[in-house]
């Protein structure tokens, strides 16, 4: 959300937001589904969203829920998780190289789907902003501007 200011809309559109993801959390606990509490709302978002309802959360206080979310994740990786990676070598490996592949190609070529997504969006995706850019809103977007 741009500015500081809350207006009444972007309120609705927090409320729906939270709304929508609890919703999406519960369904994916009662099916039983992993990490429940964070695909669930995750793509209850993404199917609103894509139906064009607007969902929104300001920057700070998606900032806080990344904080904690990060903690919740980190708190689960114990020393006896960091020795069982040995007993995954080849998916260590993978993860590894994954993590420094897109490290390393992301400021070089900031977007493999350039054809899509215009190189000042990648570059905001890359960089912890969250306004989500149009395709074919901004100069070299699908090739057109």
């Amino acid at each position: 959300m741009k500015g500081s200011r809350f207006s009444v809309g972007r309120a609705k559109a927090l409320v729906l937001s939270l709304s929508v993801g609890a919703a999406g959390g519960v369904l994916f606990h009662i099916a039983g589904l992993p990490l429940a509490w964070m695909l669930g709302p995750l793509v209850a978002n993404l199917l609103v969203s894509a139906k064009g309802v607007k969902v929104e959360v300001p920057e700070s206080l998606r900032s806080v829920f990344l904080a904690v979310m990060g903690m919740v994740l980190g708190s689960q990786v114990t020393p006896e998780l960091a020795h069982r990676v040995l007993d995954w070598p080849v998916s260590a490996m993978l993860l590894l190289a994954g993590v420094a592949s897109s490290t390393a190609v992301a400021p070089a070529k900031p977007c493999a789907a350039r054809s899509l997504v215009s190189h000042r969006t990648a570059l905001r995706a890359g960089y912890g902003e969250s306004r989500p850019a149009k395709l074919g809103h901004e100069p070299n977007a699908l090739g057109a501007r």
